[in-house]
């Protein structure tokens, strides 16, 4: 059998600390005292871990689960409630306000994608008027998004899809000696970029 790498998707979760005594809050984030209760001292001596101070049930697997005080409740992409130290959830998730990797902004990716067939489009039909309304459109959609966002400081990455989108603009000529006119040299120059950035063509 072979062994085969999976990379984990980027999710959001949503979770609720149990500090001890805040039963009333955490059975509202669960749904009752079916799925989450605070263990008694009786409860705590039977379970075989005293340390445990409640229970959350995993609906997944139909079992009970020990939690500790300080620990998170973390309501799964399925709906499942399962508990989550404090420390592992700092490794394992960041808040979701947070911009995706690699992108200055939430929506910053999805914008310079629309940005490209745009360009593409236009270049194609050799109108030199919509690339540059094109690229005039995407400068103030991005400075408001910037503008919005918290995140811009530190989020940028080096070498972003939008600085090889505007380098290849600015570095591009017509090649008399090429086949083709300025649409389909100005469409190949931004697919070679792209491709040698690492988005598809």
């Amino acid at each position: 059998m072979t062994v085969v790498r999976y990379r984990k998707r980027p999710i959001e979760v949503d979770t609720i600390r149990w500090t001890g005594d805040n039963e009333a809050q955490v059975q509202a984030f669960t749904g009752g005292a079916a799925t989450f209760y605070a263990l008694t001292e009786e409860d705590r001596e039977g379970s075989g871990d005293p340390e445990a101070t409640a229970a959350v049930f995993d609906r997944l697997h139909s079992t009970w689960i020990l939690v500790y005080t300080g620990q998170h409740i973390v309501r799964g992409v399925r709906g499942e409630y399962h508990p989550i130290a404090d420390d592992v959830l700092t490794e394992t998730y960041g808040p979701a306000t947070d911009p995706p990797p690699g992108q200055a902004y939430d929506g910053e990716l999805p914008m310079l994608r629309s940005l490209v067939r745009t360009l593409r489009v236009a270049a194609r039909q050799g109108d030199l008027t919509a690339v540059q309304q094109a690229l005039i459109n995407h400068a103030t959609d991005d400075a408001a998004a910037r503008g919005k966002s918290s995140h811009t400081a530190d989020a940028t990455p080096a070498r972003g899809l939008s600085d090889v989108i505007h380098a290849a603009i600015r570095t591009f000529q017509v090649d008399r000696n090429k086949p083709g006119g300025y649409d389909q040299q100005l469409t190949a120059h931004l697919t070679a970029a792209l491709v040698e950035w690492g988005e598809p063509a």
